[in-house]
């Protein structure tokens, strides 16, 4: 985990462009996430979030713009060396390895920074924050979709990232699951964690995240508390829509 003190910009994103051919998948985007928030990233499909997620990550390089990661820049990096800087993906299809067990799975996780005896303890522990403690001994393939969530939550955590980005990790959940991971991920940053995450799930994104970025043809539109999004003309033309715009101001 970082040692940054609460309210420490831990990420800061400026200028972040990327264009393929004749698309423009990320425009000039600029933000930071403070040390222990939650924040997310909506957009109409197209609008350039997984390439905002991948940029991040170390998967795309951007065309202009700059990355730092506390102080340190990791715009070049390969995406092992930055998530071994602290800033880690999991992924909306989760692909486990379904022959080894839950332990094992977490623990590929934690290998990013211990030798292996100490990467086991270390994802026990992170299975332990996400209530899969009893299942550490079962194959990957016999959970049930929500464990799975959870799983694929726990190998991040084993990275001790500073910075989380958690792509549309509840969208096979049910409400109720939807809900449990939501008070799963706001322990998480009571505890320092830093989250940005990608949600198409409106309410849950309102409920969970304190602010929320708005991206459309690669522009950031809009960026603020939950229900100054849902208010914004421009976010309500582009995506909303003024019925959905009306059930969130209402929720």
């Amino acid at each position: 985990m970082s040692d940054a003190s609460p309210g420490a910009v831990v990420l800061n994103v400026s200028g972040l462009s990327k264009r393929f051919g004749g698309l423009q998948a990320t425009d000039d985007v600029s933000f930071d996430l403070v040390r222990g928030s939650i924040v997310g990233v909506i957009g109409p499909n197209g609008a350039g979030k997984t390439t905002l997620f991948n940029q991040l990550t170390g998967f795309i390089r951007p065309d202009a713009g700059s990355i730092l990661l506390g102080e340190r820049p990791i715009i070049g990096l390969a995406p092992h060396v930055i998530c071994r800087s602290g800033l880690v993906k999991t992924f909306q299809n989760v692909a486990t390895f379904g022959d080894m067990t839950v332990l094992e799975n977490a623990t590929v996780g934690a290998l990013a920074h211990h030798p292996i005896a100490a990467a086991r303890e270390k994802a026990a522990i992170a299975l332990r924050r996400v209530g899969l403690q009893a299942r550490m001994e079962t194959l990957a393939g016999e959970l049930s979709l929500p464990e799975k969530a959870r799983l694929e939550l726990a190998r991040a955590l084993a990275t001790e990232p500073m910075v989380m980005l958690l792509d549309e990790v509840m969208a096979t959940l049910t409400p109720g699951e939807q809900r449990e991971i939501v008070e799963m991920v706001k322990e998480l940053a009571r505890g320092g964690m830093t989250l940005l995450v990608i949600e198409h799930h409106m309410k849950t994104v309102m409920t969970l995240c304190e602010r929320i970025l708005v991206l459309n043809f690669g522009r950031l539109i809009a960026s603020g508390t939950p229900s100054q999004v849902a208010s914004d003309p421009h976010v309500v033309a582009a995506y909303l829509g003024t019925r959905a715009a009306s059930e969130l101001a209402d929720a």
